[in-house]
């Protein structure tokens, strides 16, 4: 009869306390379930009550248009297996923490619904099981963000309602809002992002070009020759001697110094020698300006009339005003830092970056200036392993094996736009889309516009847009991480 009785009032609160927050749209209430009478007053519990982070929940189901209803109820279920209001029981109630769960998701079909269960099996409370309704969980808590958030609840009855409460109210609170969407369009029309720009993610490219300036002939005293080298894919050297003009002073490179750039290192070899050593794209500019036999005594080579060919080759398109060289022709080698500070000014065609756009950059631009500043406070230290979502800066193709061995990502099948990685985006949570490839790999971001199938991203082509995108061959990636940090 008891046990009978315990199935029919189970979820009928013997003592509930209500929380309710006065609203602009959204209420929620807190509701304390106990089996005990005698738990009514139990500070212990009361405590736990206390650390439901309503105003935090409130603000983000304020915030959250996909879910159903303008009410949240979080419930705190205390079940005691020896207790039913008053009433002591010799043999305790045979009901585990799976079943309660499901008859009380079956309770509770209809609204917005959280549940915290505690059991006392004798040696005290102790958690159990998180849970919530199941229209919660269809249009918003999806299961694997259930299954993140419980992944990652501490230890503590009072921490567990503290850290939990929070990650939900993380998790309900949309990554993508009308002000981030219309701050993301706003981003994209950046022109940084594009060929020929500098930014502060230079990679191996460093923070400038070397340059050729013409010498004058107090410049040309007491200088010293310069030589190139590369080596090629079968590690085969190749030397560029020059014995005519391409010269540097004898004290330094102007501008140059080691902790500028560490990719083009530079040598004193011999008394009379400075070896710069770099890949064929500095060789083979030394070899055609060589080769080309003209000479501009009025303009640095960078001005000059240069078309890009390929990552190695410029070429001259206009040879008609230039002078044939002489041996009196010098030109001093420089390196050249005038545009530092000038982040998303136009580089130099004289630069192997000059090819280049930058999807890694603008990804993590896009997150941290605009998805996440509340918390990117590591904005100057790109090399910090808190930098971004994936840690330290990288290359595309580097921030693909990192996020894959992250744990704060969730790898996602690509499918249609009403499951896999494009319910999610639609959902206003934050999906990576990438793509590995030998040389350079790639970088999207998911964009909730409405249609399917769209991101927001900086292509090797020189686009930066918002449009739909082919993801065959790409890998989806939802990010989950900033529910513990928000």
């Amino acid at each position: 009869m008891i046990k009978k009785q315990l199935k029919i009032l189970m979820f009928i609160a013997i003592n509930a306390i209500f929380i309710t927050l006065n609203a602009q749209n959204s209420v929620v209430e807190v509701k304390m379930h106990v089996t005990k009478s005698s738990d009514t007053h139990n500070a212990d519990l009361l405590a736990i009550k206390e650390k439901v982070r309503t105003d935090e929940l409130k603000t983000a189901m304020d915030s959250n248009y996909s879910i159903i209803g303008d009410t949240l109820k979080v419930h705190l279920s205390f079940f005691d297996v020896k207790a039913f209001g008053p009433l002591e029981l010799n043999n305790p109630i045979s009901l585990n923490a799976e079943t309660y769960t499901t008859q009380w998701k079956q309770h509770y079909s209809v609204g917005n619904h959280i549940l915290f269960l505690f059991m006392n099996e004798g040696d005290g409370y102790e958690f159990k099981k998180l849970d919530i309704s199941d229209p919660l969980l269809q249009n918003h808590l999806f299961p694997e963000v259930m299954n993140f958030i419980r992944q990652h609840l501490p230890s503590g009855n009072e921490d567990i309602v503290d850290d939990g409460t929070r990650f939900l109210a993380n998790a309900i609170m949309p990554v993508w809002t009308d002000y981030t969407k219309g701050a993301a369009e706003v981003l994209v029309q950046n022109d940084k992002y594009k060929k020929n720009r500098i930014n502060r993610f230079h990679g191996n490219y460093g923070f400038g070009f070397f340059d050729l300036q013409p010498a004058n002939a107090s410049e040309v005293e007491n200088m010293k020759l310069v030589n190139a080298i590369y080596k090629d894919e079968n590690k085969d050297e190749h030397w560029f001697f020059s014995n005519q003009y391409i010269y540097t002073d004898a004290g330094y490179i102007s501008g140059f110094t080691q902790s500028k750039v560490f990719n083009w290192p530079i040598s004193l070899e011999e008394s009379d020698t400075i070896v710069v050593v770099h890949d064929h794209f500095l060789y083979n500019l030394l070899t055609y300006i060589e080769e080309s036999g003209k000479f501009d005594a009025t303009q640095k080579v960078s001005d000059w009339s240069w078309e890009y060919t390929d990552t190695y080759d410029r070429i001259l398109t206009n040879l008609s005003n230039m002078s044939d060289t002489t041996s009196n022709d010098k030109l001093i080698l420089e390196f050249d830092d005038s545009y530092i500070g000038n982040e998303g000014g136009e580089i130099s065609i004289l630069c192997l970056a000059y090819n280049n756009t930058w999807c890694n950059v603008f990804a993590s631009d896009l997150t941290l200036e605009i998805l996440f500043p509340d918390f990117s406070n590591n904005l100057s230290d790109i090399d910090n392993d808190e930098y971004a979502p994936w840690g330290s800066h990288k290359l595309a193709n580097d921030i693909h094996d990192e996020i894959l061995v992250n744990d704060n990502f969730i790898t996602l099948a690509i499918e249609g736009e009403n499951s896999g990685a494009w319910k999610y985006v639609a959902n206003n949570f934050l999906v990576y889309f990438t793509k590995k490839r030998q040389e350079h790999g790639h970088i999207a971001t998911g964009f909730p516009d409405g249609e399917s199938n769209t991101v927001i991203h900086v292509g090797g082509d020189d686009l930066v847009e918002i449009a739909p995108w082919q993801t065959s061959g790409k890998s989806a990636h939802l990010y989950l991480g900033y529910i513990l940090n928000r």
